[in-house]
């Protein structure tokens, strides 16, 4: 460790030149072998030069470095995740093509991330939200401030999680129940759109590990990720290997969508409630029964829920009026 007192990103750039990075992220060299790859758009938004930029840092950081650090010094977030409104624009012009290759590279890099041949941690705090959650989920640990405020809202915009945040909560939920319960307990999560009110509510939401670390120490967060990189390094990191995962099939989907047809029947749910809980539910599931899929078949799956409710002009409307005024409409 330096023997000055290095805390904030501020502190590890003074003085130095950035190992690469454009307009919207950036990649660091904070010291002792460990990257940092810093977003800076908007609420630290994945606008589609941040994933140019993830995709140089990842192949930079396992030719030179021996673990890397997500994080940053923004008063307010992590990240927000996807960039609605170029979202909204691509829906808007039909430019399904277009919508399809944004979400299936920030998936296919998610990926690459979290099977990296350095470790990646996440200095996650303030607002983890949508791809910012999932940005999240697929990092090897989390080393996360007290206050954090995580969740996957995209439900209330009318379309699922798109970036691997399902699969990741499927899952861990797998390694601990059967595939229905699995599924339904994930689909409780997602479907519901909360936020965590701190990092503890995002551990019993499943959004945090037992072995992510929580700290108190806003100021320290990012120090704090950067040694439990070097930890995981000096112990030998190896990637972890390829996933699977077990889906409950159509008779899972049955039982999830149940409860939620009768909710609609009662009038507490709206038609695009239900498309969206229909859309969720069968990602969770998959559409053979009882399959074992590898990970990037429930991801493909993720990716064609969502792009298959965009089209819809219930989510037009969704996503316009999140936009215009911060909240969701129940259309």
């Amino acid at each position: 460790m330096e023997n000055i007192p290095i805390r904030a990103l501020a502190d590890f750039k003074h003085g130095k030149a950035r190992v690469l990075g454009n307009e919207a992220a950036s990649l660091w060299d904070i010291g002792e072998g460990i990257a940092c790859f810093e977003i800076h758009t908007k609420l630290n938004c994945f606008a589609p030069a941040v994933l140019e930029a993830l995709q140089l840092a990842l192949d930079r950081v396992q030719g030179g470095f021996r673990g890397l650090v997500i994080g940053n010094d923004h008063e307010r977030a992590f990240s927000v995740g996807a960039d609605l409104l170029a979202f909204l624009g691509m829906v808007k012009a039909c430019d399904w093509a277009g919508l399809d290759a944004y979400i299936g590279r920030g998936q296919d890099l998610f990926l690459k991330m979290k099977y990296a041949s350095v470790p990646v941690v996440a200095a996650a705090h303030g607002l983890a939200l949508g791809g910012g959650c999932e940005f999240m989920l697929n990092c090897n640990a989390v080393v996360a401030h007290a206050g954090l405020v995580a969740g996957l809202p995209e439900t209330k915009v009318g379309i699922v999680p798109g970036w691997g945040g399902v699969t990741q909560l499927l899952l861990r939920s797998l390694a601990r129940m059967p595939p229905l319960a699995a599924a339904q307990s994930v689909f409780d999560v997602v479907y519901a759109g909360g936020l965590s009110a701190s990092a503890d509510e995002a551990r019993k939401m499943g959004l945090l590990q037992a072995g992510d670390d929580i700290e108190i120490s806003r100021s320290d967060l990012l120090f704090y990720a950067r040694a439990r990189a070097i930890a995981m390094a000096q112990a030998g990191y190896e990637a972890p290997p390829p996933a699977s995962l077990h889906l409950g099939g159509p008779a899972a989907k049955t039982a999830i969508m149940h409860g939620v047809l009768a909710n609609a029947s009662a009038g507490l749910l709206s038609p695009a409630d239900v498309a969206v809980a229909k859309a969720l539910a069968g990602v969770l599931t998959g559409g053979d029964p009882a399959v074992l899929v590898l990970e990037a078949d429930v991801m493909r799956l993720e990716r064609q829920a969502a792009i298959e409710l965009s089209r819809r002009p219930a989510t037009i409307e969704r996503i316009e009026h999140m936009l215009k005024t911060g909240k969701a409409l129940r259309n």
